[in-house]
Order: C-alpha cells, then sequence, then structure tokens
C-alpha cells in the first residue's frame, strides 16, 4: 500500500470512530438546572459579601427614590448568574445597571437539595431613598 492509500485508510478509520464515539457536546450544551425557591427540601442561598448599591452624587442632589427588584441565579458555585430587573419602573435606567453590576460582585452561601449545592432562581430587592 502506498502512503495515499494509508493516509486514506486511516482517514477512514477516524471517520467511524467519531461516528460511534461522537464528541461529547452535552456539557457544552446542555442548559442549567435551576430550582424555584419555594423548592420542596432546597436551602436557600445565603449571602456572604459583596459591594453595596449606592447613590451617586447626582442622584443624591436630584432626590432620587424608589425601590428595585430582581430576579437573579445563584450559581451552585454563589455567584449570581443573571439578573433581570421585574420592577424598579421608578428608578433610572443607570440605576437599574449599577444594581446589575454590584450582584456581580455578590457571593452567597450557595443554595442546597439534599446536601448538594445547586443553582436556585430568587428575587432581590433593593430600596434606595434618603433618611
Amino acid at each position: 500500500m502506498n502512503v495515499c492509500g494509508l493516509v486514506a485508510a486511516c482517514s477512514l478509520l477516524l471517520a467511524q470512530a467519531s461516528v460511534l464515539n461522537p464528541p461529547n457536546a452535552t456539557a457544552e450544551t446542555a442548559p442549567l438546572r435551576v430550582f424555584r425557591e419555594a423548592t420542596p427540601g432546597l436551602v436557600k442561598p445565603l449571602y456572604l459579601q459583596g459591594p453595596y448599591l449606592t447613590y451617586t452624587p447626582e442622584e443624591f442632589k436630584a432626590g432620587v427614590q424608589g425601590a428595585i427588584a430582581l430576579d437573579v441565579t445563584i450559581g451552585s458555585d454563589g455567584r449570581v448568574r443573571d439578573a433581570m430587573v421585574t420592577d424598579g419602573t421608578t428608578l433610572p435606567p443607570s440605576l437599574e445597571e449599577r444594581a446589575i453590576a454590584v450582584l456581580a460582585g455578590w457571593r452567597f452561601q450557595p443554595a442546597t437539595l439534599n446536601g448538594e449545592p445547586v443553582a436556585v432562581r430568587i428575587t432581590i430587592s433593593f430600596t434606595m431613598s434618603r433618611r
């Protein structure tokens, strides 16, 4: 068999092997299992640390006040994975963006279910007021 025949035979064997043993793509494409806060047996995540949401000098001078609620996913590693504003129409969009940015720095003891860390969807609220 010449070199070209050997290369063709090896290519054919590799192609057949890849069909029998496809690459494991499920880990890359599988959706994250996220539990609801009310799931029976779930131990809720515990806030450990993170920055506070504060006024900018301009917002303070303008007397901006209001509340914002965000639905967030806390991963099994205790980090905020995503955030969606669900209520906060009284606050300026810049404050909403800063609230999401602040949550990126928060750390939690993860939620657990049957003793195992799990991802959970919870609501976090901020109230901004000048006292």
